[in-house]
């Protein structure tokens, strides 16, 4: 389990980061999604902070608020795991139960006073992660997409 991301207090200058659950396709229980926070791109997986988990389950809300500290580059890693029945051979039958993941590296400089709103969508195999700027209804300025072969600096 990982600590939770240090988000500033209401009084102290802040952006927001409005995270929203996204259905995976083909999957029994919905998808989870699970967000985590980076100080830069090479930082190591023990050091993540949790922006938190929005799901399709109990216990779990398909929406979240965090409060970002502002100019400061972060980055995020979202990671979105379901449970799906899959055509596979690989455990002995046409159909099984099979774990579809997508997982998404991003960064950018949140700007205090300003919402963001980030959400995964994906098919279960492949996906994308979106950033929006919703004070001004576009992609965070900012953004930064990297490939996971980019941060192999991480293990």
């Amino acid at each position: 389990m990982y600590p939770s991301y240090p988000s500033p207090e209401e009084s102290q200058p802040h952006a927001k980061l409005h995270i929203v659950w996204s259905q995976m396709p083909n999957v029994m229980f919905g998808g989870t999604q699970m967000l985590y926070a980076f100080d830069t791109a090479c930082q190591p997986d023990a050091q993540a902070k949790s922006l938190g988990v929005v799901a399709d389950k109990i216990g779990f809300d398909k929406e979240r608020l965090v409060r970002l500290q502002g100019g400061k580059e972060l980055v995020i890693r979202v990671r979105g795991v379901g449970s799906a029945l899959a055509p596979s051979y690989s455990c002995g039958a046409q159909t099984c139960i099979s774990t579809p993941e997508c997982t998404n590296f991003l960064s950018f400089k949140p700007e205090a006073g300003r919402t963001y709103r980030i959400q995964q969508i994906t098919d279960g195999a492949q996906g994308t992660t979106l950033l929006t700027d919703t004070s001004a209804n576009r992609p965070a300025p900012s953004l930064r997409r990297y490939a996971a072969s980019e941060l192999a600096c991480r293990k």
